[in-house]
């Protein structure tokens, strides 16, 4: 009779493995779990014994300790992000642009989640998922489509492409079954912050409030269309917002307007690593250089640092066109006989400034005065265009002031004005 139980229960347990296999194998929702918490949790634990153990050591000493644990643990984090992608990476991307929150070792990694995240999908799986999504044939629509991506982000990626009628437009398709991952795992993260941070739960409440509404992008084209009636009427000489093509854009597919320029930040970086050349120094010091007098000194006033923008420019004009004429003179005549002299790139910087206190005017117009507005800006969303306008991206989370809390709208407001914060103080040259 004890050999029967036993052999039930072995059968049963070996059933019930077998059942939880066939689980594990069949819904990715509870693999993706799975390894969150097999990262998660022993790092989380490591954290609070070293906690523990340095509460009593000096400033000094904890810092050593936890800038260890930084270096140890930065790297797993770094991979276990890019390996379930989803909202892991979309709260990176939140987390990035804060400079003061997240520890230097994570931020290494976790600023490029803004704007230089690998793509999913190749071009021609980008192309099937248009046809099933609009139900047309891409060639009855399309002219042509490029295979490399000119983004990629935590739900989507974007390619550049052309319709038959010649116009130059922007393909935004959504990544196959992102929103039930996006869904596992913030209840993933959800049971972990109730156990763990319980005092963050109404962070993450808010959270995935925000974060459901990205899914289907028409919700995002009518949000383009809002804003653009609202916007470009009065700021339509500084900044254009793309126009979606409505005919075009289903749940997983958004078509608009091609905005022709780069990325803000890659051109405020480019600009200025070719200052840090000129002064001898790499574009890390030069930062780091810049943030330290900002946080030990009084910062300019906007129209001091337009001033000294204009300065500096003027003071670049000046010495580069000497200096190309005096080379030109050399090259012509000594330099014959010997080496050449190398021709400076002229340096002109953007007024940072300006930029800056437009980008918190038109923001801060769509929060009070238009009543609808981004809820989640951050810097890889704003372009330098070749007419001079910046261009204003991903309006997936447009949040509308008369449907919201006051608590819910300021918190909104609050996180664009912390939004604006992060950005000058990673360039505090802005200020």
């Amino acid at each position: 009779m004890a050999s029967l139980a036993l052999k039930v229960v072995g059968a049963t347990l070996l059933g019930g493995a077998a059942a939880g296999t066939a689980q594990y194998q069949l819904d990715e929702g509870i693999q993706r779990s799975v390894e969150f918490w097999r990262v998660a949790l022993p790092t989380y634990l490591h954290y609070r014994i070293v906690e523990y153990q340095v509460k009593d050591q000096t400033d000094l000493e904890q810092t050593k300790a936890y800038s260890k644990l930084h270096e140890r643990y930065s790297p797993e984090i770094e991979k276990l992000v890019y390996y379930l992608r989803g909202f892991y990476l979309k709260l990176t991307q939140i987390g990035s642009t804060r400079d003061e929150f997240i520890p230097e070792e994570y931020m290494k990694w976790a600023k490029k989640t803004q704007d230089d995240v690998p793509p999913e999908l190749t071009g021609p799986q980008v192309r099937e998922l248009v046809e099933t999504s609009i139900g047309r044939s891409f060639h009855s629509i399309f002219r042509s489509l490029e295979d490399d991506p000119i983004g990629a982000a935590s739900i989507g990626q974007v390619h550049k492409a052309q319709l038959l009628d010649g116009r130059t437009v922007a393909v935004k398709v959504q990544y196959p079954h992102i929103e039930q991952k996006f869904r596992a795992d913030m209840k993933t993260m959800m049971r972990f912050v109730k156990m763990f941070q319980p005092h963050q739960t109404g962070f993450m409440e808010e959270v995935e409030r925000q974060f459901v509404t990205e899914f289907d992008y028409r919700g995002e084209a009518q949000n383009l269309n809002t804003i653009r009636d609202f916007v470009m009427p009065k700021y339509g000489s500084k900044v254009v917002v793309p126009e979606p093509m409505m005919d075009l854009c289903t749940k997983q597919v958004l078509v608009m307007e091609y905005l022709e320029g780069e990325r803000l930040i890659d051109s405020i970086r480019d600009q200025y690593s070719k200052l840090a050349a000129r002064l001898g120094k790499t574009l890390e010091e030069l930062e780091e250089e810049q943030k330290n007098e900002v946080r030990e000194s009084t910062r300019m006033s906007l129209e001091s640092s337009r001033r000294y923008t204009r300065m500096l420019n003027m003071y670049f004009a000046v010495v580069d066109t000497l200096y190309n004429s005096l080379a030109w003179i050399m090259n012509m005549t000594i330099a014959r006989l010997g080496t050449r002299w190398e021709y400076r790139d002229p340096i002109k910087l953007m007024n940072l400034a300006y930029i800056l206190k437009l980008l918190l005017d038109v923001h801060g117009f769509q929060a009070i005065t238009c009543g609808s507005f981004n809820g989640d800006p951050h810097p890889g969303n704003i372009i330098m265009c070749k007419d001079g306008r910046l261009g204003l991206l991903d309006y997936g989370q447009v949040s509308d002031s008369a449907q919201v809390s006051t608590d819910e709208g300021n918190g909104c407001v609050h996180r664009q004005t912390l939004w604006m914060r992060c950005w000058a103080v990673s360039f505090p040259w802005t200020n």
